[in-house]
C-alpha cells in the first residue's frame, strides 16, 4: 500500500503529472502529458483509500461509467490502470475555468435575479 500523495513529476502509466488541478475526498486530479505531448487530466485515488474496498469499488465504477459514455459534452476516457498499488485514470483535458469558478461568477447575478423574482 502506498501512503505518498501523488505530486508533479510522478508517472502513472504513460502519463507524467505536471500540476495539480484539484483534489477531493477520493482523489487528486492533475494536468498530465504523455510521451507524445498529448495532454490529459489524470485522477489518482488518494493513498489513504487504497485499502478501502468500498472506495476502490466506487473509483472503479467511476472509471467504468466514464468509459461507457460517448457524448460531445462529456470528456473521453483515455486510459486507466494501477501504478504502485494506486488506481488512476486519464481523461480528456478541457482547458478553462473550474465549475467552482463559473458558479462563483454567477452568484451575484443569481442573487439579483432572486430578489427581482421574489419582490
Amino acid at each position: 500500500m502506498c501512503h505518498k500523495k501523488a505530486e508533479s513529476g510522478d508517472q502513472f502509466g504513460k502519463w507524467v503529472l505536471q500540476r495539480e488541478l484539484g483534489r477531493g475526498a477520493m482523489g487528486q486530479v492533475f494536468f498530465a502529458r504523455d510521451p507524445e505531448g498529448r495532454s490529459s487530466a489524470v485522477k489518482v485515488l488518494v493513498p489513504g483509500l487504497t485499502g478501502n474496498a468500498t472506495a476502490v469499488t466506487r473509483f472503479r465504477r467511476e472509471i467504468d461509467a466514464l468509459g461507457r459514455l460517448d457524448h460531445p459534452n462529456i470528456v473521453r476516457l483515455f486510459d486507466a490502470g494501477e501504478q504502485d498499488h494506486r488506481l488512476y485514470f486519464a481523461m480528456e483535458y478541457v482547458d478553462g475555468p473550474s465549475l467552482a469558478d463559473r458558479l462563483d461568477g454567477r452568484r451575484d447575478h443569481t442573487s439579483d435575479a432572486h430578489w427581482h423574482l421574489t419582490a
